[in-house]
C-alpha cells in the first residue's frame, strides 16, 4: 500500500532504524519484535535475478491468500529493462513452486512497448485470485495496468478478454499513468488509485473502478475514471492548478460503499500536504466529509514543507488510520500516524492531536529520514507500520491511545539492516499478519553488487 513515481526515476528512500553501530536491543519479555529464525532459518530472506537479470529485483506489495501463502508484487531486472514480478511463499520462506513458474510469474510488455513494467498493488480475493495494478511502457509513455492471475500463476483471459486491462490519459494529458494501489469491493469490482499526468507539469490523483470482467463500470463519475486536481489549493472539481501535483496513494471503501483515497496534494508555495479524499459510490466527492471530500493537513512534524500519507486502514470505528511522514524543522522527514473521523476531521483522542510522530534522530543523533510505507491493525487491535530509516527497514507498533507498545522489542520499534548483505539500504514497503499472527514484511535490500534484491522479513 504507498507513493513510488515511475521507476525510471531514482528511487528516493528514506526511513528509521537503529544505527549500524549501536548494540542490538533487548529481548521484549515475549520475544515479540524479534526476527523468527524459523522462517528461512534466518527471519529474512533475499531473492535476486528473478526475470533472468542480474540486477534490481524490489517488492512494493504484499497480501496473503486462503491458505496463508504470501502473495509479493513489484519488479525484475530482465537484463534490459525492468519486468513486472509476483512472488509466492509459503508460510516457512520457501518459493511455492506450484505457483506460475518456480513460484515467481513475470510479465512484460503489458502496454505493448518493449520497456518496463513494474507492480505497486496487489490484493487477493475468496477464489485466492490475484489482482495486481502498476504501470507499463507502452513504447512512448506509461499506462495504468491491472492483472489478474489465476491462483495457479497464469493470466486469467476471462479477464478484459487477455488477463491485462491498461489505460493511458486518464486526465487527458496522454503522458503517463500509474497505478500505485488496488481494492476489491465486497461485490468484486475492482477499485485503483494512482496518478495521471494532465500535461508535462500538472500531475492529477486517479480513481479507476473496473467491473469485475475487467472493463470500465461507467456508472462511476460517467466513465469508470475519476480525477482530481490541486485538492490542497481547493480546486478539485473541474479546474487545474499549473504544476501542483495530486498522487493517489492508497484506497479503500467502507461498507456504506464510500470510497477513500489517502496520499499528497501540492500547495501553492508548499512541497505538499497530506490528503484524504471521499468519494460517494457513484464517484463524485462527498461534500459531508470535511465540507467538500477533502481533508488535508500539513506540518505534523513541525516543518513547514512535505507531509505525505502512503498507506490507510479503517479500524472498526470506522476511522482513518494513517502512515506516511512530514518534513521536521531540520529538513528530514519523520514517521507519522494520522487518525481522522468520518466526518474529516483529526480525531484528538490519539495522542491528544490526532497524530503522532517518530524522529529516529532522537535515539541515534545526526539527521535521519523516518517514513511510514504501509499499516494494519493487528489481531489484537495494535498498529503496526512497516518503513525505513537511517536506512534500515523498520517496524513501529503503537497501542490505540498513540503511544508506542513497549512490549514489542522493549521499546516500540525494530530495525533491520544489510539481509541482502551489503551493509546498506534495507526498506520496508509493505506488511501482513501472518495466520499465528507473525509479521510479514516485504521489500528490498541492497546487496554487495550495490543492487536491490526482493527481501521479506517476519517477525514474531
Amino acid at each position: 500500500m504507498k507513493i513510488y513515481l515511475l521507476v525510471l526515476l531514482t528511487i528516493i528512500l528514506s526511513g528509521c532504524g537503529i544505527d549500524k553501530e549501536s548494540p542490538p536491543p533487548l529481548s521484549s519479555t515475549n520475544n515479540s519484535g524479534e526476527l523468527d529464525t524459523s522462517f528461512n532459518g534466518t527471519g529474512f530472506l533475499s531473492i535476486d535475478g528473478s526475470a533472468g537479470g542480474s540486477g534490481q529485483d524490489d517488492i512494493y506489495a504484499i497480501t496473503k491468500d486462503s491458505q496463508n501463502r504470501i502473495i509479493s508484487v513489484g519488479s525484475s531486472f530482465n537484463g534490459g529493462d525492468l519486468d513486472m514480478a509476483v512472488w509466492r511463499l509459503n508460510a516457512n520462506g520457501s518459493l511455492d513452486t506450484s505457483f506460475a513458474s518456480n513460484g515467481v510469474f513475470i510479465h512484460d510488455s503489458a502496454a505493448g512497448g518493449t520497456s518496463t513494467d513494474v507492480a505497486y498493488g496487489v490484493v487477493v480475493d475468496s477464489s485466492d485470485n490475484i489482482y495486481v495494478t502498476g504501470t507499463s511502457f507502452n513504447g512512448a509513455d506509461f499506462d495504468m495496468s491491472v492483472w489478474k492471475l489465476n491462483s495457479n500463476g497464469t493470466l486469467d483471459t476471462s479477464f478484459n478478454g487477455s488477463g491485462v486491462f491498461v489505460d493511458d490519459g486518464a486526465a487527458g494529458g496522454g503522458i503517463h499513468d500509474q497505478g500505485s494501489a488496488i481494492h476489491l469491493d465486497a461485490s468484486g469490482n475492482i477499485f485503483v488509485t494512482g496518478f495521471s499526468d494532465r500535461d508535462a507539469t500538472n500531475r492529477d490523483m486517479a480513481v479507476w473502478k473496473l467491473l469485475p470482467n475487467g472493463t470500465p463500470d461507467n456508472s462511476f463519475d460517467s466513465d469508470g475514471i475519476f480525477v482530481c486536481d490541486g485538492a490542497a489549493g481547493g480546486d478539485c472539481v473541474g479546474g487545474s492548478v499549473s504544476g501542483e501535483d495530486d498522487f493517489g496513494n492508497d484506497i479503500l471503501t467502507d461498507s456504506s460503499g464510500n470510497v477513500y483515497v489517502v496520499g499528497r496534494a501540492d500547495s501553492v508555495g508548499n512541497l505538499g500536504d497530506m490528503t484524504v479524499w471521499r468519494l460517494t459510490s457513484a464517484g463524485v466527492l462527498d461534500t459531508s466529509f470535511s465540507g467538500d471530500g477533502i481533508f488535508t493537513h500539513d506540518d505534523a512534524a513541525g516543518g513547514t514543507g512535505l507531509d505525505s500519507a502512503t498507506a490507510f486502514v479503517i479500524n472498526s470505528q470506522g476511522r482513518l488510520v494513517i502512515t506516511g511522514f512530514s518534513r521536521n524543522s531540520d529538513g528530514n522527514n519523520d514517521m507519522v500516524i494520522w487518525k481522522v473521523l468520518t466526518t474529516g476531521n483529526l480525531d484528538t483522542t490519539f495522542n491528544a492531536v490526532g497524530f503522532v510522530t517518530f524522529d529516529v534522530s532522537d535515539i541515534v543523533g545526526g539527521g535521519t529520514n523516518d517514513t511510514g510505507e504501509d499499516i494494519i491493525i493487528d489481531s489484537q487491535g495494535r498498529i503496526v507500520v512497516t518503513g525505513s530509516g537511517n536506512e534500515d527497514m523498520c517496524i513501529w507498533r503503537y497501542n490505540q491511545d498513540g503511544s508506542l507498545d513497549q512490549d514489542f522489542n522493549t521499546d516500540g520499534f525494530f530495525s533491520h539492516d544489510s539481509a541482502a548483505g551489503g551493509f546498506d539500504i534495507d526498506s520496508g514497503t509493505s506488511v501482513v499478519e501472518g495466520a499465528s499472527n507473525q509479521l510479514y514484511i516485504g521489500g528490498f535490500s541492497e546487496n554487495n553488487s550495490g543492487d536491490f534484491d526482493a527481501t521479506f522479513w517476519r517477525l514474531k
